[in-house]
């Protein structure tokens, strides 16, 4: 994640890093993004948690980036 800088980084250099998405959504799905925007998920889940990247593109360029990790329930 730290190779990832907002503002800076394309879409080649996250699927560079991290592979193809698990999902994509652009407007078709999403109606209040704007159509050089989409979203880029990728997903992981472990015994113990479960994990979400979450890249936000504008023009190919990423305009944010969130982590979440969440503690599975037993």
């Amino acid at each position: 994640m730290a190779q990832i800088k907002d503002g800076v980084s394309t879409k080649d250099d996250v699927k560079g890093l991290l592979g193809s998405p698990g999902v994509i959504t652009t407007k078709k799905e999403a109606p209040n993004l704007s159509e050089d925007m989409e979203f880029w998920t990728y997903t992981a889940v472990t015994q113990t948690h479960a994990h979400a990247l979450v890249f936000l593109f504008k023009s190919g360029i990423v305009k944010e980036h969130s982590k979440n990790v969440e503690a599975m329930k037993r």
